[in-house]
């Protein structure tokens, strides 16, 4: 299976792209949460992608980033930020080389305000505070982005 079909899949039914992509025929099939996947997870499923407040699960596109975030905060809690980042740009990398990079810089700021306030909802915080807020646009007029 090709990861563009086990990404439709996985969005569509709320089965786990990982266990997808890593299937071992004889085991029980996971849901995007890491839960037995089954008829009522399926059924749970279609029933928040019909709802307009349906809440972000580990399928939404944001969730990677909801990782990264954390892990980069645990790291400069035990004092290995430069590790942490030395990973990032590893990782920032290969991703440049497998897509490339836009040069819509304000469509990328735009982007990631949508997947920021994503994180937020997937950390239970529902908005971001005034002073996170107000720290992220600092942050993105440094960049010069």
């Amino acid at each position: 299976m090709t990861q563009r079909a086990a990404e439709s899949i996985s969005e569509a039914t709320g089965i786990s792209l990982e266990w997808l992509m890593n299937a071992n025929i004889k085991a029980s099939p996971v849901g995007v949460d890491d839960s037995h996947y089954n008829l009522a997870t399926f059924e749970k499923w279609i029933s928040k992608l019909q709802s307009k407040h349906a809440r972000p699960t580990s399928a939404s596109p944001s969730f990677p980033l909801q990782q990264i975030l954390l892990s980069l905060y645990a790291a400069q809690k035990k004092g290995q930020s430069s590790t942490a980042f030395f990973h990032l740009r590893q990782f920032s990398e290969l991703m440049r080389s497998q897509f490339g990079q836009d040069s819509d810089r304000a469509g990328a700021v735009g982007h990631a305000r949508k997947l920021l306030a994503e994180i937020d909802g997937l950390l239970g915080h529902g908005s971001l505070h005034a002073e996170e807020e107000a720290q992220g646009r600092e942050t993105f007029r440094k960049m010069e982005i």
